[in-house]
């Protein structure tokens, strides 16, 4: 997984604190929060893309449960989050593009399917 570039990142963070809705003064704080679990959600999927294997290139199902948990419990701490700012995740699971996109409530897109802002980091 690629380093993303400072300038996406305030990008998204600008474009959340536009176009989101809920308290005006905490939109930078979910921006931030959305980066991180952005960046681990992207990390799952990319290991999901690849599969899960042990030093010697066993498949490794006890890692591969682990993300599954984790995913789970990460895609209800973000859907809980955005619920706060009005706001939709949508969850992808290919790691070529943004795995999480969000859905506001103006319509503001800046991705090509024209599906919501895509987080810079998933």
């Amino acid at each position: 997984m690629q380093r993303v570039p400072p300038r996406f990142r305030e990008e998204f963070v600008a474009a959340i604190q536009q176009h989101a809705g809920g308290n005006p003064d905490k939109r930078s704080s979910l921006a931030q929060r959305l980066l991180r679990y952005g960046t681990t959600y992207a990390r799952i999927q990319e290991r999901a893309c690849n599969g899960h294997q042990t030093w010697n290139g066993d498949w490794d199902e006890r890692a591969a449960k682990r993300d599954e948990l984790k995913e789970e419990r990460l895609e209800k701490a973000i859907r809980e989050l955005c619920d706060k700012f009005d706001c939709v995740p949508l969850f992808g699971g290919d790691p070529r593009g943004n795995t999480i996109k969000i859905k506001v409530m103006d319509g503001y897109t800046n991705d090509w399917g024209r599906e919501g802002i895509g987080v810079p980091t998933s």
